[in-house]
């Protein structure tokens, strides 16, 4: 089937339309660099994350994914339609919403719409938005994107032990178009690095931090609950 591509007007008309989408929490990094445990202390903070959550459903991640089974078809179809996957990044000339075709587009306004009908403050969590991110902004207003730094040499010894038929020296350049193509994308963001050992070692100054950057007002049982799910035991988990 043969798709035109969306047209900057309708963008234009949907992003002044939807007003709802202001203020978006994405959390973006690397594979296996410890997105899963953010999107779960704001998933315990009371930031909606998603609608389709994968909760404790994997073995590589027990404590779970908390990925948004949705964004994440909408993000893998997207990437296919580039001739792409998460571990076969792109051609950057590709990455514009202008080359999007309408049946993805309209699945993203939906998605979007769907997402903030009933809750105040949402986001979502899923590498592969690295790659797409270029697709989402322009439907947003003010996104706040939290990017989640662990130190490499962490990030590489896990993807390896997950991807057994890729070599060390193709896990590594895997992970650095990742950390050129996040430094790419966010450069003009309201943005905020996140380092993910540090989150570990003391996980109230840092989730302090969080919560002042997203201007969120969680309650006391929720900051606790967000605490107590950071795991030390899980840090080799993305």
């Amino acid at each position: 089937m043969r798709y035109e591509r969306a047209s900057f007007a309708a963008v234009f008309i949907y992003r002044e339309l939807h007003c709802m989408n202001k203020n978006p929490v994405i959390v973006l990094g690397m594979h296996r660099s410890g997105t899963s445990a953010v999107a779960g202390v704001l998933h315990k903070l009371g930031v909606e994350m998603g609608t389709d959550l994968m909760l404790g459903d994997s073995e590589a991640n027990p404590a779970g994914y908390y990925e948004d089974r949705p964004v994440m078809k909408l993000n893998e179809d997207i990437l296919t339609c580039w001739g792409g996957s998460w571990d076969r990044v792109p051609t950057a000339a590709y990455l514009s919403l202008a080359r999007l075709p309408d049946k993805l587009a309209f699945g993203v306004r939906d998605y979007l719409d769907n997402r903030t009908l009933c809750v105040d403050r949402w986001g979502w969590k899923d590498p592969r938005t690295v790659l797409t991110l270029s697709v989402w902004l322009p439907l947003l207003n003010n996104p706040k994107i939290v990017i989640v730094q662990r130190n490499s040499a962490s990030v590489l010894r896990s993807l390896d032990l997950r991807e057994k038929k890729k070599t060390i020296n193709e896990c590594r350049a895997l992970m650095q178009l990742y950390e050129n193509r996040l430094q790419r994308q966010t450069s003009l963001t309201d943005n905020f690095t996140l380092p993910y050992e540090q989150l570990i070692v003391e996980p109230e100054n840092i989730i302090d931090d969080l919560v002042s950057f997203i201007n969120h007002s969680p309650s006391a049982q929720q900051l606790q609950a967000a605490v107590q799910h950071v795991d030390p035991d899980l840090n080799r988990n993305g």
